[in-house]
């Protein structure tokens, strides 16, 4: 077991960064496929997290899983999550990167998943994801959407790279020594979050 909790530790600090002070498996595990077993995990300087192991074969190679919990949060796993649930919306697949692999999970804490390829089926583009920690660690999360904006040709106007001459609905320049007054510059639309909040309830210790 001591190998099994050393990989486990260099896993997080190696690919998350995160300085972990200890991991504890149960001592004494028989070895068979397919057996399960919970590891505890103990970050630096505060913080515990929740390890799952199953053994692979009969010769004691196992692969672990580290689920989201009141200590640390799996950032692959929760990004997967916004990617299923943005996939029954979008057009096609979208990407989310929420940074890095794990984080730890502060009360209070937020931060902001980027969101490329979702534009929706309502004609909105979701841009990005705000993710926010509650006192208790749980975690909540709403989308930004942009509304796209529909632009249309105007009729008389010249293809783009050309010049039109002046006087043309395209280009009014002078005309009977008038000046046009300039275009208004119409903003894009802004971007909001949506209403809908979603919400993960950790776990934070073995039981």
């Amino acid at each position: 077991m001591r190998q099994v909790e050393a990989a486990i530790q260099q896993d997080i600090e190696g690919r998350g960064g995160i300085p972990v002070k200890s991991v504890e498996c149960p001592g004494k595990m028989p070895i068979a496929v397919g057996e399960v077993f919970q590891c505890q995990g103990e970050l630096a300087p505060a913080g515990e997290f929740i390890v799952t192991v199953e053994q692979q074969d009969d010769y004691g190679n196992v692969a672990w899983d580290i689920p989201s919990s009141k200590g640390l949060l799996n950032v692959t796993k929760l990004e997967a999550l916004f990617q299923e649930q943005l996939g029954a919306e979008t057009e096609s697949p979208p990407v989310v990167n929420c940074g890095g692999v794990y984080r730890v999970n502060v009360p209070g804490d937020s931060f902001e998943c980027k969101v490329l390829n979702a534009t929706t089926k309502t004609q909105a583009r979701i841009e990005a994801i705000l993710v926010k920690v509650d006192t208790q660690g749980n975690v909540s999360w709403q989308q930004v959407r942009r509304p796209l904006v529909a632009t249309n040709a105007v009729p008389g106007a010249s293809p783009p790279g050309a010049i039109a001459p002046a006087g043309s609905p395209a280009n009014p320049g002078i005309v009977d020594g008038v000046q046009p007054s300039p275009a208004t510059a119409v903003p894009p639309a802004a971007a909001e979050a949506s209403p809908t909040t979603s919400r993960a309830r950790f776990p934070n210790t073995l039981d």
